[in-house]
């Protein structure tokens, strides 16, 4: 489903309205506990609140590449979760 929308950054000041979408609430209740937290709050960071990946990978410690691998990880497993509420 997330698939079927354009890939584009919102400014910082769209992002924090996006904390409350539907996505969101659905991330944060049924996968965020899938996840170790280091993934989720590389994630977290770069998809909803909007931060740079190299800044993100700098706090985390880890490279930049870790970085888009955990946000791609928690977006792939959205995908299923959404795509399994429309079909089901």
């Amino acid at each position: 489903i997330c698939s079927r929308f354009p890939k584009r950054r919102l400014p910082r000041r769209a992002k924090r309205g996006a904390r409350n979408s539907p996505c969101c609430a659905i991330a944060r209740s049924s996968l965020r506990d899938l996840f170790e937290p280091q993934v989720w709050g590389a994630f977290w960071r770069v998809v909803v609140e909007g931060d740079a990946p190299a800044e993100v990978a700098r706090a985390q410690g880890v490279s930049v590449w870790a970085v888009y691998k955990a946000k791609s990880r928690v977006l792939l497993r959205l995908r299923e979760e959404l795509e399994g509420l429309v079909e089901g």
